[in-house]
């Protein structure tokens, strides 16, 4: 379920930005491995997917962890997935080198009337980061003004 989250005075003239965050397929499922008791569904690509209990848990929490990430202006940076595509991930209020829970996300303009920015959650999950190899950081904020004021898909 989507949830809005509300930046005042950050838009044009001292106005709110509102931001709407929705979440897809792969906060609840991991890569299909062939096993045919598994429940399985179609991602937003249509590559097979299942069901995982240990996302889905993690999950039931994403809507808090997005809206402090966004009200707290989390330190951000830009990440390539395996196919190479550059999304932004953030782990949290403090950057500790280690095991981590990992947001993966992307921005753009919205269409909506009530909307200014869509945050689109692509997956999330635990993963071991070194942040002494990350040199390029920003602020959760930073980005979604970029969004919102350049109308541009962010990275």
């Amino acid at each position: 379920m989507p949830t809005s989250v509300w930046l005042p005075g950050q838009g044009a003239g001292g106005a709110e930005i509102n931001i709407r965050i929705s979440y897809q397929t792969h906060v609840f499922s991991r890569r299909h491995e062939g096993d045919t008791a598994a429940f399985r569904l179609r991602d937003e690509a249509g590559f097979l997917r299942q069901f995982c209990e240990e996302r889905y848990r993690n999950s039931l929490t994403l809507p808090d962890v997005c809206k402090r990430m966004i009200e707290k202006n989390y330190l951000t940076w830009k990440s390539l997935d395996k196919n190479k595509a550059s999304n932004l991930a953030v782990a949290g209020p403090v950057l500790t080198s280690g095991l981590n829970d990992l947001v993966v996300y992307y921005l753009f303009p919205s269409r909506s009337e009530e909307h200014d920015v869509e945050l689109v959650v692509k997956s999330a999950y635990r993963k071991d980061i070194d942040f002494s190899h990350i040199k390029r950081k920003y602020n959760v904020w930073q980005l979604i003004k970029m969004a919102h004021f350049q109308q541009t898909k962010v990275p």
